[in-house]
């Protein structure tokens, strides 16, 4: 069955643009915020951060994504794919590992906030013919409740009105919402593996500003749930981060991020915006 490709170069509204960038960069605030508590040297994760997001809009100006016959997906492989890689090295490797176990756990459950704005810019494509319906709160995408109850669920959490087993069902609940839509949204893109959304495929990822929705957002809320949920199933034991060498002064994954005590530079690049001490602790270890 061949895809309705009439609005293939259809452009979005500009305040649709508008709202989109707005959640991106409330995205990045939020993720920077994390690192933040996790007394990481911002600097690394934002320069990181800033490469990638501007290699997904010059795929798009060169119109890489816009062949759809590829196979596989060049946004699969490019866009989607580095995350998911490296989210699962982090998973793999005893050093990885030990910088997931430094997130906040209240952070990485405020950070579904974000699928608010998602959600409601998801609609208003839906109205402009650039993703199909069935990937909206009007259809068959519940995604939404999980960025409503996401404040609740972490201020129930810092105040201890939540416990884990709580705050593990919520993220586990959270994680198949998020997995239901992705599922959805990439089975109506237009490619060879299409599956859904002929009358109307989820055209709007293959263009600027959207494209950061499958290649920033989508995996940053993966990764919100992946790290809490296994703060929240590993043992008291496995959830202490790893001491750093006295001899080395760093960690093994992280020498630009981490020095000893989160230590950092005192000179130029080195101050940009250094972690707070002292603070109370969110997670399992505070509790």
């Amino acid at each position: 069955m061949l895809s309705n490709l009439t609005y293939l170069d259809a452009p979005a509204p500009l305040w649709l643009v508008a709202v989109f960038l707005g959640t991106v960069l409330l995205a990045v605030a939020l993720l920077l915020h994390l690192c933040y508590r996790a007394d990481i040297w911002l600097l690394p994760p934002a320069l990181l951060l800033g490469w990638w997001l501007l290699l997904q809009g010059i795929l798009v100006y060169m119109g890489f994504y816009r062949n759809l016959y590829a196979v596989p997906p060049r946004l699969l492989v490019l866009g989607v794919g580095p995350p998911l890689v490296a989210m699962v090295g982090l998973l793999l490797t005893r050093s990885g590992r030990s910088l997931l176990a430094r997130f906040d756990l209240v952070g990485l459950t405020r950070l579904s906030v974000v699928r608010i704005p998602v959600e409601l810019c998801l609609y208003g494509l839906a109205l402009h013919h650039l993703v199909p319906d069935l990937i909206t709160f009007a259809d068959r995408n519940l995604d939404l409740a999980a960025g409503l109850t996401a404040p609740l669920a972490a201020y129930w959490f810092r105040g201890r009105l939540m416990g884990p087993r709580l705050l593990l069902l919520w993220h586990a609940g959270s994680l198949v919402l998020l997995l239901n839509v992705v599922v959805l949204a990439a089975g109506s893109v237009p490619t060879p593996w299409q599956q859904l959304g002929f009358s109307q495929p989820n055209v709007a990822v293959l263009h600027w500003p959207f494209v950061w929705l499958p290649t920033f957002i989508v995996p940053l809320v993966l990764f919100s749930h992946v790290a809490a949920l296994r703060q929240l199933l590993a043992s008291p034991h496995k959830t202490a981060p790893l001491q750093p060498s006295s001899r080395a002064d760093e960690w093994h994954l992280e020498p630009w991020f981490i020095g000893r005590s989160g230590s950092r530079g005192r000179t130029g690049l080195g101050r940009f915006l250094r972690a707070k001490s002292g603070r109370k602790p969110t997670g399992l270890a505070g509790r």
